[in-house]
């Protein structure tokens, strides 16, 4: 038969982890209403898609120091945070 949602939801997640490792994002962390990447010292992200993503959506992404980006947005599901990571990371990625 077919996996259940939260079988689903763990392959999702553990493949959004590895995207996001090979970034250079050391955490993730989405609640309902936003949430924020933590990046290491050097990550792999395409720096001026990362500004510009900042500079023409400043009502949901800001820079908070050297290595957080915080994000302002709603989320109704789990699956709705996970296609909306894996679409943020493939945005700032090289």
């Amino acid at each position: 038969g077919l996996l259940p949602d939260a079988v689903k939801n763990l392959f999702e997640i553990t493949q959004l982890k590895q995207q996001a490792g090979a970034l250079g994002v050391k955490k993730i962390e989405v609640n309902a209403s936003g949430g924020r990447l933590v990046f290491t010292a050097t990550p792999n992200v395409d720096a001026g898609k990362l500004i510009a993503l900042v500079q023409t959506k400043p009502d949901i992404y800001r820079l908070e120091g050297a290595d957080k980006l915080r994000f302002s947005r709603r989320f109704k599901t789990t699956q709705n945070k996970i296609e909306a990571m894996t679409a943020l990371l493939t945005d700032i990625s090289l």
